[in-house]
């Protein structure tokens, strides 16, 4: 699976390419800098001066940042981060960040340089929803309030950036997504690093756990059965990794799954007699895109 299409909304707002000149707080304002822009020496941070310098700025809910200034090319995001976090009265209404909200022909997922997110539990105290796409991203402290939507995209999460997110404070935390990925390209735990997640009222708000992405998917998925904070949740995403039908077995003998409003298995190598029984649970089970093995191998769905 690649990224192939942009968001059309976020934080549910209308998604409104910033140009110049006036901006509507009722959308997701998008700054861009596509590779035309970047070869007539257009920069990221020179247009969120530009958006800085209209009144309408601090009453902007979500922002989203999409390609910069040399991504593909291993330059980061960092210098944009340092601006908004110094910023915060021209940002003070946002609610909603997304950074990194690039197709694949525009830079592969594990090209995308992040940088240190350390300062914006401060500087954005409104900070509702976060959304990182790329590698290895620095979270720092993560302190707040008001977050309730933290996901973290990538072909392989870092242990460091797993350790913010494990050591997390944020009691009103209602959907995290981890994209776990492939070791080749950055993740570097196992799954039993994961358990911490698991551990009663961690995070006493949750509805969606999502753990994407993950090779090691059967494994994953036994751990899961076997947590009875799983009874809590609304949904557990598990999509887009390698379940199999060891994994998937496991879960429908779990007698926490029915607690569930919906289990996502999409993207899985679960065999057709097995996805046959999944598809009995009286829950919403998501078993679409099967996947074959390639001599014995599974792949995870998105890795570079």
């Amino acid at each position: 699976m690649t990224i192939s299409t942009h968001i059309q909304s976020f934080h549910q707002l209308p998604v409104q390419e910033f140009e110049s000149g006036q901006i509507n707080p009722a959308t997701a304002i998008r700054l861009s800098i596509d590779w035309e822009a970047y070869e007539a020496g257009e920069k990221m941070i020179n247009k969120l001066m530009q958006l800085t310098q209209l009144p309408q700025c601090s009453e902007i809910r979500a922002l989203v940042i999409g390609e910069w200034e040399g991504c593909a090319e291993g330059n980061s995001i960092q210098t944009a981060i340092d601006f908004i976090c110094s910023h915060p009265n021209h940002f003070a209404s946002l609610e909603a960040l997304f950074v990194g909200e690039m197709t694949y022909e525009e830079c592969e997922i594990s090209w995308i340089e992040q940088g240190d997110y350390s300062a914006i539990w401060s500087a954005l105290p409104n900070l509702k929803h976060l959304q990182i796409r790329g590698a290895a991203p620095t979270l720092g402290d993560i302190r707040s309030d008001v977050l309730t939507t933290l996901i973290l995209e990538s072909g392989g999460l870092a242990k460091t950036t797993l350790a913010s997110v494990l050591d997390a404070k944020t009691p009103m935390l209602e959907h995290l997504e981890l994209w776990l990925g492939d070791e080749n390209y950055g993740w570097d735990s196992n799954v039993t690093d994961l358990q911490p997640i698991l551990v009663k009222d961690r995070f006493p708000k949750l509805q969606y756990l999502g753990l994407c992405d993950c090779d090691d998917g059967d494994a994953l998925a036994k751990m899961m059965a076997e947590s009875e904070q799983i009874a809590s949740l609304q949904t557990l995403d598990l999509s887009l990794g390698t379940v199999g039908d060891e994994g998937a077995k496991a879960l429908m003998n779990s007698p926490y799954i029915q607690s569930l409003q919906k289990l996502d298995l999409h993207f899985h190598y679960i065999s057709a007699a097995v996805c046959s029984q999944l598809s009995q649970l009286p829950i919403v089970v998501d078993i679409t895109d099967p996947q074959q093995e390639d001599d014995g191998d599974r792949y995870v769905a998105v890795s570079e």
